[in-house]
């Protein structure tokens, strides 16, 4: 099941003042793989409407890939119960194996490659996976996430 809105609704809800902050900290991370030329940015920042500069915006979108998501998805999964609405309806979370939980997530040894790929793909980086197993069935059972096909 795919969670495209989860962490990022929860962390501007949480977060209204602290984006300030999480943004700084993501501009750092960012100018690992988009380095910053200092007298472009000086050109840009110069400009009326600077806000609207391709460049800047561009940056300002590379930076949801570095923010917090997994704390943000932690609280709404308490917020809105998930694991009890999933028992309520005969279900349970389960140990990931189809997709990893945060497949856009740019994480510790990213290349610039995949950086830019992620980049050009029109992810987030905030989409949320998880999987769901019936109660009773073990996570083994590859019939549970197929439906009615039955392998």
């Amino acid at each position: 099941m795919l969670f495209i809105n989860a962490a990022a609704e929860t962390g501007h809800d949480a977060n209204p003042l602290g984006e300030e902050r999480l943004m700084k900290s993501a501009m750092e991370r960012l100018k690992e793989y988009l380095p910053v030329d200092i007298s472009q940015m000086s050109r840009i920042m110069g400009r009326m409407n600077s806000h609207a500069h391709p460049d800047l915006v561009m940056r300002i979108a590379c930076c949801e890939f570095f923010k917090p998501w997994d704390t943000y998805f932690d609280m709404f999964m308490k917020e809105e119960k998930i694991s009890q609405s999933a028992t309520l309806c005969g279900m349970a979370i389960k140990k990931h194996t189809i997709v990893q939980p945060w497949p856009y997530k740019i994480r510790k040894g990213t290349t610039k490659k995949e950086f830019d790929i992620l980049r050009a793909s029109c992810t987030t980086g905030f989409e949320r996976y998880m999987e769901f197993q019936r109660l009773g069935t073990t996570s083994n059972d590859v019939s549970v996430g197929l439906g009615n096909m039955q392998l």
